[in-house]
């Protein structure tokens, strides 16, 4: 298998799956070192109910959780709008991607603004 391979390379490997538990079984066999979950309904879902929208990840992520030890990414339509909430709700997510907005953000605000809106956008740590 491919991310065998990989990984005897010492390649770290990354899946990107939907939020759907279905799946999961097949990580077991698969054995990647990280999923990054598929962001893109919970940005469409977000704008009518945060709530709503972040469920099917809490269970995936639970899921993930309970039965591995594979590290989780998130990624695809993360904005300022509602990376808080997500991250906030989903402390297990070790790296985001948000290339894509932070750049059309750049343009907008500028790159020291634009990393610092990101950066306050972290759920803060407790002393």
């Amino acid at each position: 298998q491919l991310v065998t391979q990989f990984k005897k390379e010492s390649i770290r490997c990354s899946l990107f799956i939907d939020p759907t538990t279905y799946q999961l079984d097949a990580l077991h066999t698969i054995n990647p070192d990280r999923v990054e979950l598929y962001t893109y309904d919970y940005n469409h879902r977000y704008l009518k109910n945060r709530d709503t929208a972040i469920e099917p990840y809490q269970e995936t992520v639970n899921w993930i959780t309970t039965n591995t030890t594979i590290g989780i990414n998130a990624g695809h339509d993360l904005n300022l709008n509602n990376l808080s909430y997500l991250l906030t709700k989903l402390p297990e997510i070790k790296e985001v991607s948000i290339g894509h907005q932070f750049v059309c953000d750049c343009l907008e605000f500028g790159l020291e603004k634009t990393i610092h809106y990101y950066l306050n956008q972290l759920p803060k740590s407790t002393p």
